[in-house]
């Protein structure tokens, strides 16, 4: 009955893979955080059930395979993660 999951990448991918589709049959809203750069090979290989991404520059750095050095580069990620299908992504400035 959870209107929310919220998990980050410590887990391996294949249980990712099954909590995404799970909060989407489900119709349940998913949160991803990282927590690193190297837990991004745990990223679910489809963004579409995510609604939010909680991701700081660097793990966004590593994902997209992209330097960001302005506002203008953080935006043109964001706007990335979102045509890949993530709902909504929030970008922090801290490593």
């Amino acid at each position: 009955k959870a209107k929310c999951l919220v998990i980050d990448l410590n887990l391996p991918q294949k249980s990712i893979e099954y909590l995404t589709s799970f909060a989407e049959k489900n119709n349940i809203k998913l949160v991803i955080v990282p927590v690193s750069s190297p837990k991004m090979i745990h990223m679910p290989n489809s963004l579409h059930s995510i609604d939010w991404l909680i991701i700081n520059r660097d793990e966004t750095e590593t994902f997209l395979k992209m330097k960001i050095d302005s506002n203008d580069d953080m935006s043109i990620a964001a706007e990335k993660l979102i045509n890949l299908g993530v709902s909504n992504v929030i970008i922090t400035n801290g490593l």
